[in-house]
């Protein structure tokens, strides 16, 4: 969490132009796009899911470490990739641990305390590395940060170990008939996304959807620290009111995936992408950063909507034993729109402002509500 409000700042100050901080943000999303969906179809292997998520830990935590001592861009871009890697190891694969525990008619709850338990981690990582950045510098919240993920890397080592022991004694011909089919069936390519399936149950929509939602406001985002500080925001007051949006979600996932579960995904989601489009809005007239508080409680509720939705729809239609390369296709969607969008803001910003860059991306969202509405099942 703190990379994705303090790495931009650490640019800046290494002397990296708009252009450049935009190619660092966008480089963990073209790593994650084609990983999310390699990593996530390998952890359909069942054996193979709980070493995949250990894997992206371990990987993390040598990332925050590194950004405590990184001092040019290559190397941020450097570990904005293995950053990307990390993530894609242990999201999609705890995705599908939670959804094949979920009863369909609770999959959008499920989904929902679990995002929001990430949203609260977020939050509290957000609020105190802008603490510690401002007492201390940006160098020391990397490192607490690292010490964190540190701690948590073994309490994940400790939980999978029990899981494992409990529920992985697999027959030795069925470990064998996986083995030899790996290199068969972990493979990416346009007919599987597009395939019937993809396309008959909506996901294929969805992915778009979710595509143009995160193209839009992922360029907003990774540069919305810069643009608090330039509005007079200290990095305390900044991280904050960033972080007040992940504590709110925290709250609102579980209420948006039951909401989820009672009007349906399509009316949810689609709902959820016309929030976004306004809160883009209301941050592009805003004159000093305290006005930017209020608009968390809507980036935050139209977020939740349309994340625990999705996932949720994703659960609904994916096959048991294609939920994990699903769940890694619907983040490679959304890694992919944060891949393209903020390259285009860094270029928008160096050229005009913060101001127009909003305005100019608010609009793409809307086209994913228009998918969402018409393309996506009831």
């Amino acid at each position: 969490m703190i990379s994705y409000i303090f790495v931009p700042v650490l640019a800046q100050s290494i002397g990296a132009n708009m252009i450049e901080i935009g190619i660092i943000g966008a480089t963990y999303f073209i790593v994650s796009t084609p990983m999310m969906y390699i990593l996530g179809r390998l952890s359909d292997f069942q054996d193979l899911r709980r070493r995949i998520i250990f894997f992206g830990f371990l990987i993390a935590t040598f990332v925050y470490f590194l950004l405590s001592i990184s001092n040019s861009t290559l190397q941020l871009v450097i570990l904005m990739a293995l950053l990307g890697i990390s993530t894609s190891a242990y999201l999609p694969s705890m995705l599908a641990l939670v959804s094949e525990e979920a009863s369909k008619m609770k999959t959008g709850l499920k989904m929902g305390f679990y995002t929001g338990s990430i949203s609260a981690g977020f939050g509290v990582g957000g609020i105190s590395g802008g603490l510690i950045g401002d007492i201390l510098g940006l160098s020391a919240a990397f490192l607490f940060c690292g010490i964190v993920l540190a701690l948590a890397t073994v309490v994940v080592f400790l939980i999978l170990e029990n899981m494992e022991t409990k529920k992985e004694r697999y027959d030795s011909s069925k470990s064998k008939r996986r083995k030899k089919d790996l290199s068969l069936k972990i493979h990416l390519s346009f007919k599987e996304i597009t395939n019937s399936q993809f396309v008959m149950t909506g996901m294929l929509a969805l992915f778009i959807a979710v595509f143009l939602r995160n193209f839009g406001y992922r360029g907003l985002t990774n540069f919305l620290s810069l643009y608090l500080l330039d509005l007079g925001a200290s990095k305390s007051l900044m991280g904050m009111i960033i972080s007040l949006n992940f504590i709110l979600q925290f709250f609102l996932m579980p209420s948006a995936g039951w909401i989820s579960d009672r009007l349906g995904r399509k009316i949810t989601i689609s709902a959820g992408m016309i929030g976004s489009s306004v809160a883009m809005y209301l941050y592009s007239i805003i004159l000093n950063p305290y006005e930017a508080i209020p608009i968390q409680f809507l980036v935050a509720l139209s977020w939740s909507m349309i994340l625990t939705s999705a996932y949720a729809y994703v659960a609904d239609f994916a096959p048991k034993n294609r939920r994990g390369g699903s769940m890694g296709l619907l983040r490679t969607s959304q890694d992919l729109g944060g891949a393209i969008g903020p390259p285009i803001a860094g270029v928008l910003v160096n050229t005009y402002d913060y101001r127009v860059m909003i305005q100019f991306l608010m609009g793409i969202p809307l086209l994913g509500a228009v998918i969402s509405y018409f393309k996506l099942k009831k």
